[in-house]
């Protein structure tokens, strides 16, 4: 199949000693899908919520230097955020934005200040939470409206959705559905295996029908969750959306998901800029 928009993936992370230690080299592996999948631009989620992973920011930052398809988000911890003038700074120095992983419970991103919420004007915010975690994020998700937000893995529903019927699916992912009148707010067709691990994740239906009729097309961007997937998906799987769920789409409606939507928020991202003052 054609696509008029170049592919896009909105979720992989880059680790300097992998994933997996001793795994192979992360980067030359997903240049090697990528170049396969036609993906132009990945958005690189920092993740050092781990001390194996701690420097994962300066490493992508420095990937993303000399790689333009590296477009990379900055891992902050939400229980204890940098200043709202190194918040800045990281958009200034070239990341697109920050990657968040909210806990369930205090303090989180609904303890932050004004100031820091205000730093984060003009960039993208990628959200890893659960349903309860996002339940007590809304009022500060719904509010932050000049950031790009995208939450990951369709909120993180969990296994309790698989094979799900479609009230089930809607009452499991209420915090999510309840962010769709926000209109800067997207979410990531991805980690669909954490629901359903066997591809093409056929339990994964009714959720999948949900969020897409809740937010649309034009809000939801394909995203791999390469090298994670790869401990469930094989890897040409990993880089392609199920064939039943592009059976649903139209074509513009596939080129939003498959690129649109991400490359259009990147744009608008880059339009902006980031600033240090």
């Amino acid at each position: 199949m054609s696509h008029s928009h170049a592919r896009a993936d909105a979720h992989i992370h880059l680790f300097r000693d992998g994933f997996v230690d001793g795994g192979r080299d992360e980067l030359a592996w997903y240049e090697e899908l990528r170049a396969t999948a036609g993906v132009t631009a990945a958005l690189v989620v920092g993740f050092e919520g781990s001390p194996r992973f701690a420097g994962n920011n300066a490493h992508i930052l420095a990937l993303a230097r000399r790689l333009d398809w590296v477009r990379p988000t900055a891992f902050v911890d939400v229980t204890a955020p940098p200043s709202p003038a190194a918040l800045r700074r990281m958009r200034a120095d070239g990341f697109v934005g920050w990657s968040a992983y909210l806990p369930e419970a205090s303090p989180s991103l609904s303890d932050w200040s004004s100031d820091h919420l205000e730093a984060l004007a003009g960039g993208i915010l990628s959200v890893n939470a659960s349903p309860t975690a996002l339940h007590h994020a809304r009022h500060v998700l719904e509010k932050i409206a000049d950031v790009r937000v995208l939450v990951s893995h369709l909120g993180l529903p969990g296994t309790t959705v698989r094979d799900a019927d479609a009230t089930a699916a809607r009452h499991a992912l209420a915090p999510l559905l309840a962010l769709a009148p926000s209109a800067h707010i997207s979410v990531k067709l991805s980690g669909l295996y954490a629901i359903d691990p066997s591809f093409p994740h056929p339990g994964a239906r009714t959720t999948v029908d949900a969020v897409l009729g809740a937010f649309g097309a034009d809000r939801i961007a394909w995203g791999s969750d390469f090298s994670p997937v790869l401990a469930e998906v094989a890897p040409d799987d990993a880089m392609g959306v199920p064939a039943w769920i592009l059976a649903g789409l139209s074509p513009s409606e596939t080129d939003a998901i498959l690129g649109g939507t991400l490359l259009r928020h990147l744009a608008h991202v880059d339009s902006i800029g980031g600033t240090d003052a």
